[in-house]
C-alpha cells in the first residue's frame, strides 16, 4: 500500500510557518504498512492543487491531506468528487472515491497524536493485513554499541522486523509486525520486544513513542517526591525549557537560573571567585559549585547544572565543545566531562539532552534500588 502527504498551505510553501504534522503522519503510515514515497506542499492555488491532487490520485492508495490557514478540507473533497465514508471515529474521518482514500489533518492540529490514534484504528488492516509496531527510547549507548547489542536480534527477524535508528538525542528501536489477525501481529511484537529489553537492559527510558527524556525525568521526580532545579550558562536555558514543556512539572519543578556571566554564578549561586579565577567558569569545579548553589538556592532535592563552551571558534583553554555537566542527588554531586561536536546550537542541544539523561541516571541510582 502506498500513501502520501500533501500539505496545502501557503505559509508553509514560503517556510513562515513549520509543518509539524506531516513527520508525525509519515511515521505513523509507516508504523501500519504503507510506503509513503512522496510528501509535497503547494500554495492555496486552486490549479496547482489541482494539479497535485492529480498526480498523487494516480500513483498512491490513500493521500493524507494537511491543510493550512483558510484552507477547508471539504471544499478539496467536493472538488474531486470525493465522498464521506461511513466510517468514522470522532473527528477522523475518511473521504473516498473508487479505490483512493483521503484522511485530512489541520496544519496548527492541536492533538495530533490523539487524530492520528482514531484514524490509524480506521485505515489499519484496510487491504487485509493488519500492523502492530513498538517503539523502544534508548539512552547512553552510542550507535555502534546499539547495532551490536542487537545485532543477531536483527538479523534473524524478518517478521516482526527490527530497524535501529539513531537520532541526535537518542537511538530509536522500532519492531514492526504484521498478520490478517491484530492480536497474532501485536503478540509477535511483544515477544521480540521482550527480547530486545533483555538485551539492552537499564539503557531504555520509554516505549511511548510521544514520550522524550524530559517525560522519563518528571516522571520519576513525581514518584520519588523529589523537586529539581536548575542552573544554566551555555545552554541558556534550554534544559528548564524542556523540563517545563512537560505537563505537570509544576509539581515537582521550583527554580532555573540561567547564569550566563560569572558575576551572576557568583551573585546567584555562590560561585566562589577564586574558583573562576582559578579553574575558569568551564571547568569541573565550578560545575560542581554551580549544582550545590541551585540546590540551596531553591531548597531543592536534586539539581542539575551545565558549563561549556560552544564556540563559534576553538582556544586552547576552551575548545569548542567543552562542557562540564554536575548532578547533585542526596548530597552527592557528580561531576561528567564532554566534547561536544557540530554547530553551536547543535552543541548546545546535545548538551541539555544529556543534562537531562544523567538526572534521570542519578536519580534511579539514589533511589531506584
Amino acid at each position: 500500500m502506498v500513501a502520501e502527504i500533501i500539505t496545502v498551505a501557503t505559509e508553509v510553501v514560503n517556510a513562515n510557518v513549520s509543518n509539524n504534522v506531516a513527520p508525525y503522519i509519515t511515521e505513523g503510515l509507516r508504523d501500519i504498512g504503507f510506503d509513503v514515497f512522496y510528501q509535497s506542499s503547494v500554495d492555496n492555488d486552486d490549479s496547482r492543487v489541482k494539479k497535485l491532487f492529480n498526480v498523487a490520485a494516480s500513483r498512491s492508495d490513500l493521500i493524507a491531506l494537511v491543510t493550512g490557514y483558510g484552507v477547508k478540507a471539504d471544499n478539496i473533497m467536493a472538488a474531486y468528487g470525493l465522498v464521506k465514508s461511513k466510517k468514522s471515529v470522532g473527528d477522523a474521518v475518511i473521504y473516498e472515491k473508487n479505490n483512493l482514500k483521503v484522511i485530512t489533518f489541520p496544519l496548527l492540529c492541536e492533538d495530533v497524536q490523539s487524530l492520528w490514534n482514531d484514524y490509524s484504528s480506521l485505515i489499519n488492516g484496510m487491504n487485509g493485513i493488519f500492523y502492530y509496531s513498538a517503539t523502544i527510547k534508548t539512552t547512553g549507548l552510542e550507535t555502534g554499541e546499539l547495532l551490536d547489542r542487537l545485532s543477531e536480534i536483527e538479523r534473524i527477524q524478518l517478521n516482526p522486523s527490527v530497524s535501529i535508528i539513531q537520532g541526535m538525542d537518542y537511538g530509536i528501536v522500532k519492531v514492526t509486525g504484521y498478520s490478517k489477525d491484530f492480536e497474532e501481529a501485536k503478540s509477535s511484537v511483544k515477544s521480540v520486544v521482550k527480547d530486545i529489553k533483555d538485551c539492552i537492559k537499564g539503557h531504555i527510558f520509554t516505549t511511548d513513542r510521544n514520550e522524550y527524556i524530559e517525560n522519563s525525568v518528571i516522571r520519576l521526580l513525581k514518584k520519588y517526591d523529589l523537586k529539581i532545579s536548575t542552573a544554566e550558562s551555555v545552554t541558556g536555558g534550554l534544559v528548564v525549557s524542556r523540563l517545563v514543556n512537560v505537563p505537570g512539572a509544576s509539581e515537582v519543578f521550583t527554580h532555573g537560573f540561567v547564569t550566563y556571566s560569572n558575576k551572576a554564578k557568583r551573585k546567584v549561586l555562590g560561585v566562589d571567585r577564586e574558583s573562576l579565577k582559578k579553574y575558569s567558569a568551564v571547568s569541573k569545579e565550578v560545575a560542581k559549585e554551580m549544582a550545590k548553589g541551585a540546590i540551596f538556592t531553591a531548597d531543592a532535592d536534586v539539581s542539575v547544572a551545565v558549563t561549556g563552551y560552544s564556540g563559534p571558534d576553538d582556544t586552547p583553554e576552551e575548545p569548542k565543545g567543552l562542557v562540564y555537566i554536575a548532578v547533585s542527588v542526596n548530597d552527592k554531586v557528580i561531576v561528567e566531562k564532554y566534547n561536544f561536536s557540530g554547530s553551536r546550537n547543535i552543541i548546545r542541544n546535545k548538551a541539555a539532552n544529556r543534562a537531562l539523561e544523567l538526572v534521570r541516571e542519578s536519580i534511579i541510582a539514589a533511589y531506584g534500588k
